[in-house]
């Protein structure tokens, strides 16, 4: 008895840990990037001006510190849907954007972005658009669930004080294309 629940406990702790790899090593692979490539350019369809995009993708620690209607929400996802979305999200690290995944892009870092505040104190977002040609945008990593039929993806925008907002939304794939669910917040200013 005794030998099959260390073989039980053994099992389960090689499967949890296979399981955070699989999620850890996500934005290595070929198939989930294919699939985020497919959904920014989607999501950007009509969208013809140049995308200045923070190159860290935002980070979903922030993104849900205030805004935990994601993770408790039972009329889309089912106890252990959720339960998954909260592992992946607590696990999936940072995606590097790139100018191959998103093409008439400017990829700039945050620190970049960071030194503009740092530097002038109203006059940064007009710094930013002199150098880059327009504000700047940041993406999360998606987060794909039901065989990647599903989408749950935040973007923000910034092009002035006084202009900029963000939302985290849901998405569905439908006869091969992604159309809009629902919102889980969504803010302007």
């Amino acid at each position: 008895m005794s030998q099959s629940i260390k073989l039980t406990f053994l099992f389960f702790t090689l499967f949890c840990i296979g399981q955070t790899q699989s999620i850890l090593d996500l934005t290595k692979s070929k198939k989930y990037m294919a699939e985020t490539t497919e959904f920014i350019k989607w999501f950007r369809r009509n969208d013809t001006t140049k995308l200045v995009l923070v190159k860290e993708s935002a980070s979903w620690n922030e993104i849900l510190k205030n805004n935990t209607n994601l993770v408790a929400d039972s009329t889309v996802f089912s106890k252990k849907e959720i339960e998954l979305i909260k592992s992946q999200l607590a696990l999936i690290p940072f995606l590097q954007w790139n100018d191959m995944i998103l093409k008439n892009s400017t990829i700039v870092t945050k620190q970049e972005i960071d030194q503009f505040f740092e530097q002038s104190n109203f006059d940064a977002y007009e710094d930013i658009k002199q150098k880059f040609g327009s504000g700047f945008m940041n993406f999360s990593a998606p987060i794909f669930i039901r065989n990647d039929t599903y989408c749950i993806f935040y973007n923000d925008y910034h092009f002035g004080w006084t202009c900029g907002g963000g939302s985290l939304s849901l998405y569905k794939k439908e006869h091969g294309s992604w159309t809009f669910v629902k919102s889980y917040f969504e803010n302007q200013y």
